[in-house]
This record gives C-alpha cells, structure tokens and sequence, in this order.
C-alpha cells in the first residue's frame, strides 16, 4: 500500500513539472525503450542542475498507468535530491519557487507580494496595495507591471523633479495610472505650470494633495484656467493660488462650477465680485455641498444676524460645521455676549466661529465644564 501511495505521488509531482515547462529544455527528456510498444514513451530526469555536475543516475522506480499506454521512469540522482529537499543546508530556494504552482486565482493582492517582486517594492515605497485593490482593474494592472520596465523611471523622474520620497507611496497609492503617462508629457504638463506663474512649491503642493492632477493634458488645465477667469473674473495671476490651494478643482465639470454660482448669486444672494473675493480667500469653499453652504449662510445672517458685507470680509466659518456654528450662537446669546455690529460695542467677529473650540472659549473669558454643561442642555 505504502509502495502504490509513493508511486502515485511521484507520478502526480512529475507530471505537475512536466506540464509547467520550466524545465523542460534541461532536466527532462523523452526516451524511446526498444523492449516497449511503438506507443509506450518514458520521461527521465537527466542527472544535471545547470552543467555544474553529472553523474549516471538509477531507476528507483517506474510508475506503470494502468489502462493506459505511457509509462514513467524516475531517474534517482543524490545530488537533484539535496537541492530539491527543503530539509537540507544545500536546498536551493530560488530553484524551488521557479518550478513551483503558478499562482492560484485570490481576492487580494497581498497574498502576491511574495512571488512578485514589484509588489514588494511598491509596498517597501509605502503604496497601500489594499486601497488599490478595491477596483479590480487597478489590482489586475498592478500585477502586469514590471519595476526596471515601467516604475523606475517615473521615480526617477520625481525624484529630480524634488518631489518627497516619503511621500511617493501616496502619490501611487492616489495616482498607480501615472505610470501609463510618457514622461515626456508630464514634463510638459510641469513645463505649462511654471510658465503660467506657478512656483516650484506650489506645483509639487499640487502633486501631494492631489496627484491626480498631472494625469490631465495641457489642454484639459488651460481649459480649466481659462474657464475660471471667465466665469468669477479673475486674472491670470490669481489663478496659481487659487488652485494650489484647493487643485480638486481639474475633477470638477463646468456644471459643477455653474450650479456653485447660481447657489452663490440667486440662493445667497451674492454678487460676481463678492463671489470673486469669497473664492480667492477659501478656495476648497467648491469643496462645500451645496446645501450645506446654504445652511451655513442662513444661521449666520438670520440666527445670528450677520449681515451680507460681513460674511464677504470673513467667510471662513461658511466652511464650519451647522453644530458648531448653533452652538456657539446659542451659548453666546445664553450669556448675552453675541453682538453681530460691529458699529456697536462689544462686536463679536465671525473668526469665533472658525477657530477651535479652546480659542473659542479662551477669547471669550469662559470654561469648557460651562460650555459642555450647555451643550447637554441642547
């Protein structure tokens, strides 16, 4: 019994090699045997690992198929057995893993990192191979790529550029497409950039809070910039701090700037060039949903009774939260401290309601036990 078990598994190991074909061309080769049938064949394992040795090997047993018209003689050599056994000092680890399995279909990548040594190296860069892998076309093409093909000199690229080492894991993690870019074109890209008034800080800013940008074509950021100038009449030197500061802005649809400046003019009440000032001081305000804009803007002029021109000099805390901007009102009206003129003593500015919550309480002379007993009352 245990004679058959050895033979079947030797037989299934041998044919799992022999259909894999890697190493096809030097340890195996078909025999013909005169005392068999024109239709028998046998396969033997030459006595050799490369051409560093040899030696005449022995049967130690022949695997017959019953039913079947193929037979498979094993060839025995001392030498293949030490550096196949992973038990010995001599086992040769990288010939193992080369004549192993392929890898079997998985769900993630990770389970990859050891067979690839792409992978390895996107994740010794910092890439969170597990946000990659939500979208299995992404996962799929980072598995194709080759690191000295495709990876190495884009890295190279931002590296002299002076884009961040640390940072470069996100950048990949945000951005793995960048590397189906020519490198020609992002230098153009970079290239536009800097001729149209951006500093080298602000465009590296740019690749760190939102890599994605570089992916768009010169085309696509001049239509973006001219389309920004037109529309809240701004000038050409306006345009690099704007968006520096918030360059989400190239994922954004013209729609989506059109329904912001109906939302500001008709909704709120605002005219171009207040819209103009608002936007040049917080430019992630497109970054604002709409609604939420709308809610801010009426507690502050009908709760809190700001008016229009004051929200235009101050419109940070439209960016705030509705909880935080009624909280703040309603404790400050408790305690008879909120005065919205600022022609009347006792003015209370609008950066109250944008500062955290202990500059808040400092600037006020008040206690965070008084503050969080209120807020239990709300």
């Amino acid at each position: 019994m245990l004679l058959l078990m050895a033979s079947v598994y030797v037989r299934n190991a041998i044919s799992h090699i022999v259909r894999r074909q890697y190493l096809g061309s030097s340890l195996f080769r078909h025999v013909s045997t005169a005392n068999q049938s024109p239709s028998t064949t046998a396969i033997v394992i030459k006595n050799e690992v490369g051409n560093s040795w040899s030696r005449t090997g022995e049967t130690l047993i022949t695997v017959d198929q019953t039913n079947a018209t193929d037979s498979l003689e094993v060839v025995y050599d001392e030498k293949w057995d030490r550096v196949t056994d992973p038990f010995s000092d001599e086992c040769d680890q990288e010939f193992i893993d080369e004549i192993c399995p392929p890898p079997q279909p998985t769900f993630n990548i990770a389970s990859m990192v050891n067979q690839s040594s792409t992978l390895k190296k996107l994740v010794d860069l910092g890439v969170d191979l597990f946000l990659l892998e939500q979208k299995r076309d992404i996962a799929e093409y980072l598995v194709r790529l080759e690191f000295d093909r495709h990876i190495k000199d884009h890295l190279f690229f931002l590296h002299h550029y002076g884009f961040p080492d640390d940072k470069l894991g996100n950048l990949i993690t945000k951005n793995p497409l960048i590397f189906q870019e020519a490198i020609k074109n992002l230098q153009t890209r970079l290239r536009f950039l800097k001729d149209y008034g951006f500093t080298h800080d602000q465009i590296l800013g740019i690749l760190i809070a939102h890599p994605v940008f570089i992916n768009y074509g010169v085309t696509s950021i001049k239509e973006l910039f001219d389309f920004l100038r037109r529309e809240y009449s701004l000038t050409k030197f306006d345009i690099p701090n704007l968006v520096s500061s918030y360059p989400k802005m190239i994922s954004m649809s013209d729609m989506y700037f059109r329904d912001f400046t109906f939302c500001m003019t008709e909704e709120a009440g605002f005219d171009k060039e207040q819209i103009r000032e608002i936007i040049i001081k917080i430019p992630n305000i497109f970054s604002k949903p709409r609604w939420k804009l709308i809610n801010n803007y009426d507690f502050l002029t009908i709760e809190a009774g700001y008016t229009l021109p004051l929200i235009v000099h101050r419109p940070q805390p439209l960016l705030s939260t509705l909880r935080t901007l009624h909280s703040r009102v309603l404790y400050m009206k408790t305690l008879r401290l909120l005065q919205p003129d600022p022609k009347k003593p006792g003015y209370t500015p609008l950066d109250l309601f944008e500062v955290r919550e202990l500059e808040f309480l400092d600037r006020l002379k008040l206690t965070r036990a008084d503050f969080n007993r209120f807020l239990k009352t709300m």
